[in-house]
């Protein structure tokens, strides 16, 4: 490096240390600029992590929803017939989870009602978190 390049070091350096420096440096203890600059980093930080949240919503705010996501796991795994089969499906909402269950059918077709005799078989179950719609619970009865 020739000696116009030491020059021109040289002069950044001195125009950085007027400028204020690096905070902590040897020059800018006592300034009450570092306590300033700290907080303010501090409070850009909390803002930043309070609003990068999710919104809070129910992602299944109805058992129509309910309903829908259940038929929407139940077809790959038993199949389209199967899974249309059991409609109407029913939910109910206990404690922030949606239980929906599908109807059995006897074997001449009808729904199975309260009286007897009482049908062989069983139905679909799924328990859907009505806050993140996650699956809490898929069975089948037998």
């Amino acid at each position: 490096m020739g000696e116009m390049g030491w020059k021109r070091a040289d002069r950044s350096r001195l125009e950085f240390r007027r400028i204020g420096g690096i905070i902590g440096a040897k020059g800018n203890r006592g300034s009450r600029m570092k306590p300033f600059a700290i907080l303010s980093c501090v409070l850009t930080m909390a803002t930043l992590a309070t609003c990068q949240g999710a919104p809070e919503r129910d992602y299944v705010p109805n058992s129509e929803t309910a309903i829908a996501i259940t038929e929407a796991v139940l077809i790959p795994v038993f199949g389209k017939k199967q899974t249309e089969s059991e409609r109407p499906y029913s939910a109910t909402l206990n404690g922030g989870v949606w239980t929906v269950t599908g109807t059995l059918r006897c074997a001449d077709g009808k729904p199975q009602g309260a009286a007897l005799p009482t049908c062989v078989g069983g139905v679909a179950k799924v328990q859907i978190s009505k806050k993140d719609a996650r699956i809490v619970l898929m069975e089948h009865g037998k």
